[in-house]
């Protein structure tokens, strides 16, 4: 296969479109579903007290890493419940919504890179 120079241009600017994304896209995708996870579980997560709710964030830990935790002690216990208490998900359902348009975000941006 042999390519002329204009499609090896344009080949060069695909690549380096999707070497933005790598650098910026990802890093602003995964920073939008922490928050957005962090929003759907504060909504979701019973509330006694309201300090299970206060005590959910999320954070970047590096570019490619984020960190969403909740620092209630009892978090776990809600979550997976007890021989005395009901599992109550709160974490890991917001969990798997997300981890889902996280993925459908960043092919989105692979798409539109590439056309």
């Amino acid at each position: 296969m042999e390519f002329d120079k204009r499609q090896l241009n344009q080949l060069t600017r695909k690549l380096n479109q999707l070497k933005v994304i790598d650098k910026s896209g990802v890093p602003q995708e995964l920073n939008k579903a922490g928050m957005i996870a962090v929003r759907s579980m504060k909504k979701i997560a019973p509330i006694d007290t309201g300090n299970l709710r206060k005590n959910i964030s999320s954070q970047m830990l590096s570019k490619k890493t984020v960190s969403i935790d909740s620092k209630a002690p009892y978090s776990g216990f809600v979550e997976f419940g007890t021989r005395f208490q009901k599992p109550q998900g709160y974490f890991y359902t917001s969990i798997r919504r997300v981890v889902k348009l996280l993925i459908i975000n960043i092919e989105n941006r692979i798409k539109k890179a590439l056309k």
